[in-house]
């Protein structure tokens, strides 16, 4: 189990304290779903921006050189942070997220064996660590970030990844691995994402923001391109099972905001907790629920 949080969108003039403190708090709050290591990477316009170590996020925050200049100086449009709870790999900082090849940036969250069984040999050599995750990198770097057929095969995955070389930003994620978006567009500027509801109302409300927020969980099995320039994102496939198609939501779906693209949406209540997110489950017919 591991935490994956960031956002990505133009911040708004003015607003860049406040994305960064919010960023600050997702790293925090994320510390429950993974303390052995901690990372991000952070795209600006003119610059990248890297780090990551083997260390808790409340001690990386201390010791991070760039993470403020990223966010408050650059206006990066693109944050991936990670929280690593190690399964696979041992406990160091090259076993650590975010993951840099040659064109991607990867963050995961689940587990991907099957991919060392499929690696390209070639592609296997370039690892600096022994992570399933970092192997799941590099076969996306030689088969392509759209390959179906990668998708279908791994076990458990929330996954943020993004291609350097055209500047294109894919996330996906399975009934295994939760993922949530906060719509914070109007005011901020960004999409926020998160591991788990929870971790993201903690931030929200630890960094003072009170203002009445959408929230999106996206549709499990598929792959969303995000447009961060746009702000928004859409789905670009099928379900990677054709067995596990998810039906409609019966929740409303703003079809005439091309951001939502086909996920569910629920707003923001007054209560400290106020909403649970539900997915529906076609074998069941009922909706799961996550809170």
């Amino acid at each position: 189990m591991c935490g994956i949080y960031g956002y990505f969108g133009k911040i708004r003039k003015g607003k860049e304290r406040k994305v960064f403190h919010l960023v600050c708090r997702l790293a925090l709050e994320s510390m429950v779903r993974g303390k052995h290591s901690t990372g991000y990477y952070a795209r600006a316009y003119e610059a990248e921006y890297f780090e990551k170590e083997a260390i808790p996020a409340d001690q990386f925050l201390k010791k991070a050189r760039y993470l403020h200049e990223a966010i408050v100086d650059a206006k990066a449009p693109i944050f991936l942070g990670h929280n690593r709870h190690a399964s696979i790999g041992r406990v160091n900082t090259d076993n650590a997220h975010p993951f840099m090849g040659e064109n991607l940036v990867l963050i995961h969250n689940g587990t991907a064996n099957e991919i060392l069984d499929i690696i390209d040999e070639d592609q296997y050599s370039k690892m600096e660590g022994t992570t399933d995750s970092e192997a799941l990198m590099w076969h996306l770097e030689k088969v392509g970030i759209t390959d179906f057929d990668t998708w279908s095969n791994i076990s458990s995955f929330s996954v943020f990844v993004y291609d350097r070389k055209n500047d294109e930003l894919y996330f996906t994620h399975d009934d295994k691995r939760p993922l949530i978006l906060w719509d914070l567009r109007k005011d901020l500027g960004i999409v926020m994402f998160a591991s788990t509801p929870k971790i993201g109302d903690k931030a929200l409300k630890a960094s003072g923001y009170n203002k009445n927020v959408s929230i999106v969980v996206p549709l499990r099995w598929h792959l969303y391109k995000a447009d961060w320039a746009e702000r928004r994102f859409d789905r670009i496939n099928p379900s990677f099972y054709r067995d596990k198609e998810e039906h409609e939501h019966e929740v409303p779906i703003y079809e005439d905001d091309p951001f939502y693209g086909e996920g569910e949406i629920q707003g923001m209540a007054d209560s400290e907790y106020p909403y649970q997110y539900r997915v529906w489950n076609k074998f069941t017919g009922k909706f799961d629920v996550y809170e």
